[in-house]
């Protein structure tokens, strides 16, 4: 289902506008659980994840956010990087 952009999850003003419902909150959307981690990135997942057991709600939720920003740039880096090599 397609959603609107929103300045913020949920952005009440773009939805109330709109005659469709709006969700409770996004679509978590996993890549194929079929590929598997190197030893060395399952040791580093299970580091990752000892580190998050021993934070507090509010710093977990702090490096989520980050870790999210950081996903979207390196989304946008392998776009620029796959627009570069398709025209050169």
């Amino acid at each position: 289902m397609y959603y609107p952009v929103c300045a913020t999850w949920p952005d009440l003003r773009c939805w109330n506008s709109l005659q469709i419902p709006r969700p409770e909150y996004p679509e978590v959307i996993m890549m194929d659980e079929t590929l598997e981690l190197s030893l060395e990135q399952q040791f580093r997942q299970r580091a990752f994840e000892t580190l998050v057991s021993r934070m507090s709600p509010e710093q977990a939720k702090d490096i989520l956010v980050k870790l999210h920003k950081q996903m979207l740039l390196q989304e946008a880096t392998y776009r620029q990087l796959l627009r570069h090599s398709l025209s050169a």
